[in-house]
């Protein structure tokens, strides 16, 4: 492929680790507001997902946020990332579904979309941490599926 698709790639990689990034980096910065509106919106949309469930969830949404926008910023890991940020994403829309905020689980759908062309494109992630580690001789996991 060309130096324009490696370009493209990353620049796309790099624009959704740092919308995931500033989500988790910013709710860290006043997470106890953050979980409580997340908490409350669940109760008042009568969700039928446990308070049990949603409060532990609404405290740790904002440290995955922010780890995987952070490893997707520099392609670090990638695929692993990309996966875990597709199950976050999913997650997503199941506590959205259940809140009946449909159009929240359309935007959450364009979302899973990115994440599964970045996933089918993967041989193009060429700017990034995992291509300099392959180069240099390790191909552990953060490097594997980013070799041609």
């Amino acid at each position: 492929m060309s130096a324009n698709s490696a370009l493209a790639y990353a620049i796309v990689r790099i624009a959704l680790g740092l919308d995931f990034f500033c989500h988790g980096f910013f709710r860290l910065l006043t997470l106890g507001a953050f979980h409580e509106r997340v908490v409350e919106g669940f109760a008042k949309a009568h969700s039928p997902l446990p308070h049990a469930l949603v409060s532990p969830y609404a405290f740790a949404i904002s440290f995955f946020e922010a780890a995987i926008g952070a490893l997707l910023l520099i392609g670090l890991a990638t695929k692993p990332a990309l996966i875990a940020t597709a199950l976050l994403i999913l997650s997503f829309m199941f506590g959205s579904g259940s809140e009946q905020k449909w159009t929240a689980v359309s935007t959450q759908l364009l979302y899973a979309v990115i994440i599964a062309g970045l996933v089918a494109f993967l041989a193009q992630n060429h700017y990034s941490v995992d291509r300099l580690l392959a180069r240099n001789g390790d191909r552990g996991p953060a490097a594997k599926g980013t070799e041609r």
